[in-house]
């Protein structure tokens, strides 16, 4: 056959071909440079381990450090292990829920509080204003509070309108301030920083944990300075309100936190919990002693209240954060987890049916049976209204 006459019959085979090569040559290209950057390449220095790594099929998805994988191993089948757990959860341990001695202690132990330090030069360098811009009928400032050990700068927004009465607002998780605020999509938070400002109130919303598996690579690292990643939120919160430039511009100061930002709020009222008039934790208390024993997913990215510096799970109880508060405290939550939890407190706490704004704690019922802010339900608490139910500690 003619060769000429052969290429134009076959030139779009050829082209394919070419293409086909080409995509070939980069996705090798592409490949080897992944693995370069992820360390695969290159050899566990050990020879008893490159002989079980070997042997095994194991191979590290990690930079290897000084010869070895720093990596955690998953195999299908783990039959050894597996007999430990029945072990473990075929007894649940005893838990007293009577309340300890010394609590704020161990809660200050436990979430590694004293390791965080201000810088101290002067007040001005404690909290610097990066940018101010209008925001309804009011302005937003962007704030930073820094701290000199762990080296860190950690951002909060307040919508300043010259208002007597302030909200704190602690978002939950895959929330943030902006969201809060209003400039981002509305979540499960509703917009309730922006919606306090329309009412009426000056507002503060702190950037928190948005995303787990974020948070929990910041609390291993925290834990190499001695802190722990409540501690970390709890300090910026309070180390913020104590500031007077804050705080005796308001009558009151109100501070709700909701899911993740409950749990928050709940160790703040207990730290410092008398910067502020009244606190909401919302759909946040549990009994996390028994939330963690067989329940694996407290055990994922964020894992809640599990990782501690000092045993705050075997050696307190979720009774004591209901009794240490230092403000007055309100629990919000749905009526089919407030019933079970009064019918627990009953006998513990002496626990009543009814609103009573004039005691320290409150559980209040409510109405929507849906993870998110009830602006309704918050404002009635804010303004001690009586058209909300549940129950009273005398």
């Amino acid at each position: 056959m003619n060769p000429a006459r052969w290429k134009t019959k076959n030139r779009g085979k050829l082209t394919l071909l070419v293409l086909m090569l080409l995509l070939l040559s980069t996705a090798i290209f592409a490949l080897g440079a992944y693995v370069h950057k992820s360390g695969w390449h290159r050899p566990i220095l050990n020879p008893v381990l490159n002989a079980i790594h070997n042997r095994v099929g194991f191979t590290c998805n990690r930079q290897i450090v000084d010869g070895y994988c720093p990596t955690s191993s998953k195999f299908k089948f783990q039959p050894y292990e597996n007999n430990v757990i029945n072990q473990l959860d075929t007894n649940e341990p005893e838990f007293s829920l009577q309340p300890v001695k010394r609590f704020e202690e161990l809660l200050k132990e436990a979430l590694g509080w004293d390791t965080f330090q201000l810088l101290q030069k002067d007040d001005a360098e404690k909290i610097t204003t990066e940018k101010t811009e209008k925001y309804e009928d009011g302005v937003l400032e962007k704030h930073f509070i820094n701290y000199s050990f762990p080296r860190l700068t950690l951002r909060y927004y307040h919508a300043i309108r010259s208002a007597k009465e302030l909200v704190v607002v602690l978002h939950g998780h895959n929330s943030s301030a902006l969201k809060v605020m209003g400039i981002d999509y509305e979540d499960y938070m509703r917009q309730a920083g922006k919606e306090w400002f329309k009412s009426g109130y000056d507002v503060i919303a702190f950037d928190l944990t948005t995303n787990s598996e974020k948070s929990a690579y910041i609390n291993s690292q925290l834990s190499l300075y001695g802190g722990q990643i409540y501690g970390l939120w709890s300090r910026v919160v309070c180390d913020t309100m104590q500031n007077p430039k804050i705080r005796e511009r308001y009558t009151k100061v109100f501070l709700h936190g909701l899911s993740n930002g409950g749990v928050i709020a709940d160790y703040v009222s207990v730290l410092c919990g008398q910067l502020f008039d009244k606190i909401i934790v919302d759909e946040a208390l549990a009994d996390w002693r028994k939330e963690a024993w067989r329940n694996p997913s407290l055990w994922g990215p964020q894992n809640y209240a599990i990782y501690y510096l000092a045993p705050l799970l075997r050696n307190s109880s979720f009774i004591d954060l209901i009794v240490n508060s230092k403000s007055q405290k309100y629990y919000t939550m749905r009526s089919r987890w407030l019933e079970p939890l009064a019918l627990k407190l009953r006998d513990v706490l002496r626990i009543q049916k009814g609103i009573a704004h004039d005691k320290k704690v409150n559980f209040v019922d409510k109405k929507l049976d849906h993870h998110v802010t009830e602006l309704e339900v918050i404002g009635s608490i804010f303004q001690e209204k009586d058209d909300l139910t549940g129950y009273h500690l005398p």
